[in-house]
């Protein structure tokens, strides 16, 4: 039998003592030969497959036929002993010193089966690639024995078990026999073990390796990320989606400087998002969507731009930062204020949605001429949407080579989808959006947007899906809907167009589905729309001519009040004692049978009663200058920086840019700007000469009367 061959197996059938001596000696004879018939014996030993003298490739042989025999549908390869070994599917062989297996690579085959532990003496291996296949069980420790394995690519089968800490032992040692170059450390150059069924933590082991591209995304890995796999020096590329790691993001990823690309979508990360992963300049795609993450999103992200420096090196050739292109924070717990940093980077796709994120818009995000799918859906965002995207139109951007010489230019397709849905956005469509000439989808759903539907919008003919239902537009729908040639899904339900419908939504062409509100003319409800608790707030309503009023309703998240009035119009008084949201909505009748409807919200300030600036703080409110800290509270007690006074003032009278630095105090502070258009006006002094005290602070409160008192105000530029 020969060094390597697999022992014989006992014989299944039984035999009595009756058949005597001579059966027994056929018995013995019997099993030399192989009990199953249809595994077929190794071929290493034929000059065919094995050249005479080559000790080390038919060892190599004998580790790939023992790999040969574990495995499920098999039948599909070429091996065997009438083909040489170095042509046998997936092969590749060394062409230096001696003749090795350098290559294993048999993706995309659907083998079954399991890994063999003699892959581990194919000592000379640098790739061994089996993805996309159907393999179980557990990877082999023996991998790790492999001492120049470079690429050990598994993804895409059914292992199970925890990854091996032997794999951190792989060392790259000498020359590299396909490459002919040496090799400079230990490790790994990509390991992939991605879509499988692999349990238990990170192994800390994995530090040891100088990998590349580190993928174990789509398992079933537990416990927290371990920060020794942020010390891989020139580690590219982490993604680890998709499993169930718990904890928070290690600040220490900050320390990656070579990081590319790291995902870490759909798992169970909680805490902040760490500041440190600014400092990651050449980062190009980050995801950690589908978390529990809390707290703001990092100004620093803002930092990870292309910036036209030598940051790096390469072979003497200057490598600056390309800047971020991919951000998704979307479906986590995150709070704050969408920062206005994000307007200098490089996004070609950003998805913040399914968060709490309140305040505006940037209009900064107008910068991003790169941008081509904007997402911040289901957030509390407020406000206008910002004329500015519509600057993010099909054009080139060009850019210098890193040796500074040339200058490159590519073409980059403008804004193709923006979802804006489920918020608190109010103001009209911008007409400046019609010129995205490559829009293809756009939603602001649930919004409360008013005013009609821009004409500029007809220009958008590669539009294929308008969501505007359940706000507030108002005006004719225009017929021009109809004719935009890609369009296959049109909501305009739940708003305050005007009747009647054009002809050809009513019966839309064929691929058109179309969604129109219920017909009805508006009736209109004014009043203020900020209170106080235990204060009258006093409403009125409008009807239309030939309406009756059926009944004006009370709704809130507690109790639901309902009267009936006659008559062409009507005052509706209404007292809170708690804070909250209160929506005031009208039923109407008309003569000919048609309904009318409209509504007002009102939202009561819950803790500015005992106040001595109850006034002062509802005009505020009412201005837009500042809502609050909460959506019904104003946290009239609670302090306001100097800093932040400076921007409620500028935005309350629309100051112009300031041409000169005043103060020397507020350098990178993000109110340096709103602070020199105060002092260019005069409305607000320094506390000091060049000094600004940006952090100094008044009450909230006390801001309100400062406001109210200076409402009239004519502000005229110092001279």
């Amino acid at each position: 039998m020969e060094i390597g061959s697999k022992p014989p197996r006992a014989n299944p059938y039984r035999f009595t003592y009756v058949y005597g001596l001579g059966l027994l000696i056929a018995l013995v004879a019997f099993l030399g030969t192989p009990a199953n018939p249809q595994q077929p014996a190794s071929p290493c030993d034929s000059a065919t497959v094995v050249p005479p003298g080559l000790v080390e490739l038919k060892a190599d042989c004998e580790a790939l036929w023992d790999f040969y025999l574990g495995l499920q549908n098999q039948q599909y390869l070429n091996w065997g002993p009438d083909i040489p070994l170095l042509e046998w599917d997936g092969i590749e062989r060394s062409y230096f010193e001696t003749a090795r297996v350098l290559v294993l690579s048999l993706p995309g085959l659907d083998l079954g089966g399991t890994l063999s532990s003699s892959l581990g003496d194919l000592t000379a291996l640098e790739t061994l690639n089996l993805s996309g296949n159907d393999l179980t069980g557990s990877i082999p420790d023996e991998l790790g024995e492999i001492p120049r394995l470079f690429d050990l690519l598994l993804g895409d089968n059914r292992l199970t078990g925890h990854i091996p800490p032997a794999l951190g032992q792989i060392h790259r040692e000498g020359y590299g026999l396909r490459s002919g170059y040496l090799d400079s450390g230990p490790g790994l150059g990509v390991l992939d073990l991605s879509n499988n069924h692999l349990t238990g933590g990170i192994p800390t082991d994995l530090a040891a390796l100088d990998v590349h591209t580190m993928d174990l995304s789509d398992n079933e890995l537990t416990g927290p990320l371990p920060p020794a796999l942020t010390e891989i020096p020139g580690l590219a590329k982490l993604h680890l989606g998709g499993n169930q790691l718990i904890g928070p993001i290690p600040d220490e990823l900050g320390n990656a400087q070579d990081l590319l690309s790291l995902r870490l979508d759909n798992n169970q990360f909680d805490g902040p998002i760490p500041e440190a992963l600014g400092n990651l300049v050449y980062l190009r795609v980050l995801d950690l969507s589908g978390n529990n993450l809390t707290g703001p999103i990092p100004p620093e992200l803002g930092n990870i731009r292309y910036r036209n420096e030598c940051l790096r090196s390469y072979e003497g050739v200057c490598v600056p930062p390309p800047g971020l292109s991919y951000l998704s924070l979307s479906h986590n717990e995150l709070t704050g204020a969408i920062p206005d940093t994000l307007g200098a980077t490089s996004l070609e796709h950003l998805d913040l949605s399914n968060n709490h994120l309140r305040g505006r818009i940037p209009d900064d995000l107008g910068l991003l001429v790169t941008l081509e799918r904007i997402d911040l859906s289901r957030n509390e965002l407020s406000g206008s949407i910002p004329a500015g995207l519509g600057q993010i139109r099909e054009g080139q951007v060009c850019r210098p080579d890193p040796d500074g010489v040339r200058v490159r230019c590519r073409t980059v397709p403008g804004l193709l989808h923006v979802s804006l849905a489920y918020n608190d956005l109010s103001g009209s469509i911008p007409a400046e959006l019609g010129a995205l000439g490559t829009l293809e989808s756009l939603s602001v759903r649930n919004n409360r947007l008013s005013g009609a539907i821009p004409p500029e919008l007809a220009a958008l003919v590669r539009l294929r899906q308008l969501d505007l239902s359940n706000n507030r537009l108002s005006g004719a729908i225009p017929d021009w809907l109809g004719t935009l040639p890609d369009l296959s899904s049109l909501d305009l339900g739940a708003n305050l167009f005007t009747p009647p419908w054009p002809p050809n939504l009513t019966t839309p062409r064929e691929g058109l589905v179309v969604n129109l509100p219920t017909p009805h003319v508006t009736a209109d409800v004014s009043g203020p729309t900020y209170a106080s608790t235990g204060l009258p707030v006093s409403l009125s309503l409008s009807v239309p001519p030939g309406g009756i009023v059926a009944s004006v309703r009370k709704l809130t998240s507690t109790d639901t009040a309902e009267g009936t009035f006659t008559g062409d119009s009507v005052g509706v008084e209404f007292v809170s004692n708690h804070g909250g949201v209160f929506v005031f909505s009208a039923i109407v009748l008309h003569e000919d049978g048609r309904t009318f409807a409209g509504s007002s919200d009102l939202v009561v300030l819950d803790d500015i009663a005992e106040s001595g600036f109850v006034e002062e703080i509802l005009w505020l409110a009412e201005q837009g200058i500042t809502r609050g800290c909460l959506r019904s509270s104003f946290c009239p007690d609670r302090p306001v920086t100097r800093g932040q006074m400076s921007a409620f003032l500028s935005r309350a009278f629309d100051l112009p840019a300031a041409d000169d630095d005043y103060f020397d105090d507020d350098s990178g502070s993000i109110f340096e700007e709103d602070i020199n258009r105060l002092a260019e006006t005069g409305i607000l002094d320094g506390c000091g000469a060049h000094r600004f005290c940006p952090d100094g602070t008044i009450r909230r409160d006390e801001m309100a009367a400062l406001f109210f008192s200076g409402r009239h105000l004519i502000v005229s530029p110092r001279a």
